[in-house]
């Protein structure tokens, strides 16, 4: 059975209202990982921002806990939730995914819509010129990939046209800061824009990934990261904290290997710290851990090299960050909605590659066939 774990900051409920070890800076923070037992069943998907989460299950209700105070979890009233609430929007499409920003959620309905909860708005929906697979959110702006692999960003007012971008090859995953853009093509290829392209949009191929076959993501303000086919992390951007996990703390304008001693399969960032799963289902951290983020039990000093974490014995299957605290989801299903719609092939023998099926190409034409 999936559980999940928290840690880290709780200043807004934004773990529910779990009881904290120790206070930091004037903080309540969650020193050693909890277990939240009155979760949702089934998620799907799990998502944080500064004070508040976003949890969806496998029928497309949503749910939240934390800081609503800007409709960022988009109830009919205006607080702080200490408990996880069903959150029942006007539209009645089933939504499939959810990105948390700093005070804003996006989502994704099985229609291709996306609505967006926050700074003061509730239920703005969107449509895209293709319909949306995929969205990610950068602390102020999120974005979308369609189902055609293009890239659509935002601004900060979200009423705003994005603006739409058409890469070599459809793109699956993307990751957004409010400094550049990360996306990955079904070919294994990465790019990226802003700080990688002299702050341009544009998006251009990251000289420091070209021949590294990537197949996932992850940006928080200016730290990047991106995860190999083959189990390889890569981490680029700040390092006073250790938080590119390759043994120093110095900063680095290109993509560097993380010392970790596992294959990993996915990653998250939070502010000036990362998460890692492995392959075999373990958890490790590295970067700024003075407010408990990296699930180890204790708020001592900045890991440089990925340490495990001994406090989640279950397989661990998916994490999310906030800005200083953590969710890592136990035996879950959670399945990214880029790889499973353009049914990408992944590993460290082969290329990514995209194997076309019937109803693949009729999502593509946005054909039913009758």
């Amino acid at each position: 059975m999936a559980k999940l774990f928290v840690n880290g900051r709780n200043d807004n409920y934004q773990l529910t209202d779990v009881k904290c070890d120790i206070e930091q800076y004037g903080l309540p923070i969650v020193q050693v990982p909890k277990y939240i037992k009155n979760t949702p069943k089934k998620l799907v998907c799990v998502s944080t921002g500064c004070g508040h989460s976003i949890f969806i299950n496998e029928k497309g209700k949503i749910f939240g806990v934390g800081d609503d105070q800007n409709c960022q979890l988009g109830t009919s009233k205006r607080e702080i939730y200490k408990d996880i609430i069903e959150i029942k929007m006007s539209q009645k499409e089933k939504v499939t995914w959810a990105a948390c920003g700093y005070d804003y959620t996006i989502f994704v309905t099985e229609n291709g819509q996306l609505i967006f909860n926050g700074k003061g708005k509730s239920e703005i929906t969107i449509s895209l010129p293709k319909k949306a697979v995929f969205v990610a959110a950068g602390s102020d702006a999120p974005c979308a990939i369609d189902r055609v692999g293009d890239i659509h960003l935002f601004s900060k007012n979200i009423e705003d046209k994005p603006k739409s971008f058409h890469l070599p090859n459809p793109v699956f995953d993307i990751a957004r800061s409010n400094f550049f853009t990360l996306a990955v093509t079904i070919d294994g290829k990465c790019y990226g824009n802003g700080e990688f392209n002299n702050r341009k949009d544009d998006f251009v191929e990251i000289e420091s990934l070209k021949g590294i076959k990537v197949s996932h993501v992850y940006a928080f303000s200016r730290n990047a990261c991106a995860v190999a086919a083959d189990g390889r992390v890569f981490m680029r951007g700040p390092g006073s904290f250790g938080e590119l996990g390759n043994g120093e703390l110095n900063d680095s304008n290109e993509f560097v290997q993380c010392s970790i001693t596992q294959n990993v399969k996915s990653a998250a960032l939070g502010q000036s710290f990362a998460l890692f799963i492995t392959k075999k289902g373990t958890v490790f951290g590295c970067g700024k851990n003075s407010l408990a983020s990296l699930m180890l039990g204790t708020n001592q000093g900045n890991i440089s090299i990925p340490a495990e974490s001994k406090h989640i014995t279950e397989k661990a299957s998916f994490a999310c960050c906030g800005n200083y605290h953590s969710f890592v989801i136990t035996e879950s299903q959670i399945v990214h909605p880029g790889v499973s719609f353009f049914n990408v092939k992944l590993n460290a023998k082969k290329e990514a590659s995209v194997e076309p099926t019937i109803s693949n190409l009729f999502k593509f034409l946005d054909f039913t066939p009758e």
